[in-house]
């Protein structure tokens, strides 16, 4: 999954959205890259939508600018 302006800090287990499957980033991202645990999601496949920000993603208790340090934390 392409990443561009993604917190590169952003922890392994930040939660995303599949297909609109809860699920969470493994590793950490690289580059311009991350990798998502698909375990939850086994429908998902290319084109599948994915959702980093947004109502879905945020409805986490956890969602990704808590879950990535910066000055404000």
């Amino acid at each position: 999954m392409v990443a561009c302006g993604y917190p590169r800090h952003a922890p392994a287990g930040t939660p995303v959205v599949m297909d609109g499957v809860h699920t969470r980033i493994v590793g950490r991202v690289s580059m311009d890259m991350l990798t998502v645990d698909l375990t939850p999601c086994p429908a998902a496949g290319i084109g599948a939508p994915v959702e980093l920000w947004g109502a879905l993603a945020c409805a986490s208790t956890k969602w990704p600018s808590r879950r990535a340090p910066s000055i404000m934390n």
